[in-house]
């Protein structure tokens, strides 16, 4: 009888006490991205660390009701923030929002304001694609809210009821921003386009001739080489050549198929993309190859491994068509690297059948003609070089 009797009186202490402390858990955000932060650390004011959030911003705190219900927020990366606990908070679900150092002592200040909203924007040279340091930001009301760092982003407070921003600098159009009224914080980035345009910033469109190879043809025994030439700003007329000095056709457990060869295409692209750092295109070429099959491999039906390896010289043709990325290098004017990709048509035009004296009817292993060869049905090239 009188171990229930134990049992009882304790869950009724265990109730007594948890009536008697504040048990909080929660998230703590960062304000601007919403994301979880860890590494917090609460803490009391002044006394012991309570809890430390963890890598999914999770926390729980508990605090005796008769304690100092002051308690610390504290990150490096965030400015430190001060929460008054109530005892109506018990067994509450909280969250908690901290600000990037980054932004200034009054931003965080104003931002307390219910009525303040968050702003943060990036601004971009629309012709180098580089950041825009002393861009100026302004309300409506024609007031100067903030201005572009060296990053060319600018971090400030505007009131919630703000409709739209206009964003200006020197030497560049004007434009505005639409904003969503109401909203707690607003982000974006925009690009300014530049009205006088010195010799450097249109020396780019001086160029009219471009140079690429591309190394990965090397895996398939090819060296390639394109050359494109600028008839206007978006329009080029090129030629595509890869010379094959140690094709091979690899098989499943039967003997790869050996040739050389060579690739001519004639080659037109049409920019839908180009400026002074980027270029994006589409591209159209008819093919014409030649093939000297001089160990190319034949299997039975019944057996693939049992074959016969035989001669053949053919010349192919086709076409191809696809689209590519281009960019020039960082701190170079005249270097690319990117990349393209292309459906492509180019039969092996090599028999499909021969007669072994030892095999009778074999049949051509050349599967990998059309899947990593010369006929690609998809083709993938890897860019470098340069424009001048």
């Amino acid at each position: 009888m009188k171990k229930p009797i134990i049992i009882i009186i304790s869950l009724l202490y265990s109730c007594f006490l948890i009536a008697q402390e504040i048990n909080i858990r929660g998230h703590v955000y960062d304000y601007n991205t919403d994301k979880r932060i860890s590494g917090v650390v609460f803490s009391c004011v002044p006394g012991e660390i309570l809890d430390i959030s963890s890598t999914s911003g999770s926390f729980h705190l508990r605090l005796n009701l008769d304690s100092n219900k002051t308690v610390r927020l504290f990150h490096p990366d965030y400015h430190t923030k001060f929460i008054e606990l109530k005892n109506s908070d018990k067994l509450k679900f909280q969250s908690y929002y901290m600000i990037n150092r980054k932004y200034e002592i009054d931003t965080v200040f104003n931002i307390s304001n219910e009525k303040n909203k968050l702003l943060t924007a990036i601004v971009i040279d629309g012709n180098s694609f580089k950041p825009l340091k002393d861009a100026v930001a302004k309300i409506p009301e024609g007031q100067k809210i903030g201005y572009s760092n060296i990053n060319g982003e600018i971090f400030c407070v505007i009131p919630k009821s703000t409709s739209y921003i206009n964003i200006s600098s020197l030497d560049f159009e004007s434009r505005i921003v639409k904003l969503k009224p109401n909203k707690k914080r607003e982000s974006f980035s925009i690009k300014l386009k530049k009205i006088n345009l010195s010799q450097e910033d249109t020396l780019w469109k001086s160029y009219k001739h471009l140079i690429e190879i591309t190394p990965n043809e090397l895996i398939s025994g090819s060296v390639g080489i394109r050359y494109h030439h600028f008839i206007k700003n978006r329009h080029s007329i090129g030629l595509q050549t890869s010379y094959y000095f140690n094709g091979k056709l690899y098989a499943f457990m039967v003997s790869d198929s050996k040739f050389t060869g060579f690739k001519l295409a004639p080659i037109y692209r049409y920019y839908v993309n180009r400026n002074m750092k980027n270029q994006v295109f589409i591209e159209t070429k008819v093919i014409v190859g030649y093939f000297d099959f001089y160990d190319l491999y034949y299997g039975s039906k019944a057996d693939n491994r049992r074959g016969a390896h035989f001669s053949e010289k053919v010349w192919t043709y086709g076409f191809a068509c696809g689209m590519g990325y281009t960019f020039v290098l960082h701190k170079t004017r005249n270097i690319i690297m990117g990349g393209s990709a292309s459906f492509q048509y180019l039969p092996a035009n090599v028999p499909r059948e021969q007669w072994s004296d030892n095999y009778g009817k074999v049949y051509v292993e050349n599967y990998f003609w059309s899947i990593g060869g010369p006929g690609s049905v998809i083709e993938i090239k890897i860019i470098v070089g340069g424009i001048f």
